[in-house]
């Protein structure tokens, strides 16, 4: 009898121990953040442009709004709204990037939606939805392909990895810390599932789905495409100049040939697309 009351009690003591530790870590993600083990000093990258024109460049402002969506503490599931991005308290991975380049100037639903209308073979979509959409692994695969230059997704070419940078895999995305392992290999800002002990999580060298990685630069893209004649290492270096050299040019006129620019001249806003895609 004294056996059997050791055992239930046990029992019970277990069944507490499992349910305390469901209720603690089911959609209970942390949002603090991984310690900077690297012991090499890495520079952060800034982009030459600034959308929404707030003092802080593009690269860091997608990073800060990675980590300001993440420090809501979104719950994850996956949902339809018909404003297109959560407006609930729950998301999914795609959202950790949707809101931060909101956080930049760029809606994204508005960028996606856009580009299926102009190149709906490349995403192959029977019936478009752009409240959904956007919210796609595999369409912002096709999305970042078309409007930037994919990077490398050796995470071992540490010097080629930044804070803000886009990483996908084979089955989801996420924003690239600036703080990374004793590697030197970045962290990853990402949602994927409830279970998700913290947002940012030392993931890269462990995954091997990595598909694209890519740094919102639409004006490199650009400049790579309509300057053949450059090399990588020129494009780079004339980089920084070109949003100033077109701010004072009042219009963009563009010939465009099946899905090949032959010529460019001025510039009608801020904001443009990589050849085949028109103008925003």
């Amino acid at each position: 009898m004294k056996r059997k009351r050791i055992l239930g009690v046990i029992f019970i003591v277990a069944a507490f121990a499992i349910a305390a530790g469901i209720w603690l870590r089911y959609q209970h993600t942390s949002q603090e953040r991984l310690p900077d083990l690297s012991e090499k000093k890495f520079e952060q990258f800034h982009s030459p442009i600034d959308r929404d024109k707030d003092g802080v460049d593009d690269q860091v402002d997608i990073l800060q709004g990675a980590l300001d969506y993440c420090n809501t503490k979104p719950k994850y599931k996956s949902k339809y709204y018909d404003s297109g991005y959560p407006d609930d308290g729950y998301g999914v991975c795609t959202d950790v990037v949707a809101f931060a380049m909101k956080a930049a100037g760029y809606d994204l639903m508005e960028l996606v939606e856009k580009d299926i209308q102009e190149h709906p073979d490349d995403y192959g979509i029977a019936e478009p939805d752009k409240n959904i959409d956007f919210r796609r692994v595999r369409n912002l695969q096709v999305f970042f392909r078309n409007y930037v230059d994919n990077l490398t997704t050796d995470v071992f070419d540490v010097d080629n990895w930044q804070g803000g940078d886009i990483v996908i895999f084979k089955n989801h995305i996420g924003i690239v810390s600036d703080r990374r392992n004793a590697d030197d290999v970045p962290y990853v800002i990402h949602h994927n599932d409830s279970w998700q002990k913290s947002y940012e999580e030392d993931i890269l060298e462990s995954r091997n789905d990595i598909v694209g990685h890519y740094r919102w630069l639409p004006e490199e893209a650009s400049v790579r495409a309509t300057h053949l004649f450059l090399s990588d290492a020129e494009v780079k270096q004339i980089r920084e100049h070109v949003p100033l050299a077109l701010d004072g040019v009042e219009h963009l006129i563009v010939a465009e040939n099946e899905s090949m620019w032959l010529f460019l001249w001025g510039r009608k806003t801020a904001s443009w697309k990589s050849p085949g895609s028109g103008i925003l």
